[in-house]
């Protein structure tokens, strides 16, 4: 089941996105998947199995090529499970600040 966000983002060109969300489901556990819908294609951001006794930290990043808008959505292959999202965060990085935030970080 694709499980549509209401947000949309604009996202540029030759940007390195890093995003970060916090996932729970209504009841046992289930595979996340959550995925930027462009004008062109799907671009997967990164999975993780939520639960529902937790919230959950979803973190990925993608790349983008195209500028414009893109709609979020979370996929799950369990569809009798509601997926709840809270607190997404989307950080733009140019690929010269992600380069100096990899060298800082070692």
């Amino acid at each position: 089941m694709i499980v549509p966000h209401k947000k949309s983002i604009c996202k540029r060109i030759d940007y390195i996105y890093s995003f970060s969300a916090w996932l729970q489901v209504s009841h046992g556990e289930a595979p996340v998947t959550a995925v930027f819908k462009t004008i062109s294609r799907f671009i997967p951001a990164g999975a993780i199995v939520a639960e529902a006794t937790c919230w959950s930290m979803l973190k990925g990043g993608l790349t983008v090529n195209v500028s414009g808008l893109a709609q979020i959505y979370f996929d799950s292959k369990n569809t009798s499970v509601e997926i709840w999202v809270d607190r997404i965060s989307l950080q733009p990085f140019t690929e010269e600040e992600w380069k100096s935030h990899q060298d800082q970080s070692i």
